[in-house]
């Protein structure tokens, strides 16, 4: 489950980061997953509001495979993808509590993390649940675009 967790975030990582450089936020949160006889078994998750943030792709991706896919071990492959798009400068209708106040915050957070990755290498700031195993610590999700945990070819 553990290492489900740590591929979840990183997909979420890299589809996020692509987001926000397209300037978009999207709506709906889609995971799927192969298991060894090669069936691949998909679901999707509608958000309360549009999102390009790290964080709130992954939970819901976590969300769907602990409700879905958790029983079904062991997975050949698990994707994530996200549609239903909007653009990011689409007007957002604030709340009393400021959940969405902090929610601009933690997206302007994440837009200078971006910044630091693309001036100095993914490697300058990562996230915890990735260091947690160290064949994940290393890979730039968002420029290599697949999480190969184990190397296919020796050589």
């Amino acid at each position: 489950m553990a290492e489900a967790r740590c591929l979840y975030y990183l997909l979420a990582e890299s589809v996020a980061a692509r987001l926000r450089q397209e300037g978009l936020r999207a709506r709906c949160v889609s995971i799927s997953a192969r298991n060894a006889e090669l069936v691949t078994r998909s679901c999707q998750q509608t958000l309360q509001r549009a999102t390009s943030l790290t964080g709130e792709i992954a939970q819901a991706a976590m969300r769907l495979f602990d409700r879905r896919f958790a029983q079904g071990f062991p997975y050949r492959s698990v994707g994530l993808s996200c549609s239903a798009l909007t653009p990011d400068d689409a007007p957002v209708q604030l709340d009393f509590l400021g959940d969405e106040a902090r929610h601009i915050k933690t997206e302007r957070l994440e837009s200078a993390i971006d910044g630091l990755r693309r001036r100095f290498g993914h490697q300058i700031v990562r996230r915890a649940v990735v260091l947690t195993d160290g064949q994940y610590a290393q890979i730039n999700p968002k420029e290599e675009h697949t999480v190969h945990p184990v190397p296919f070819y020796a050589g």
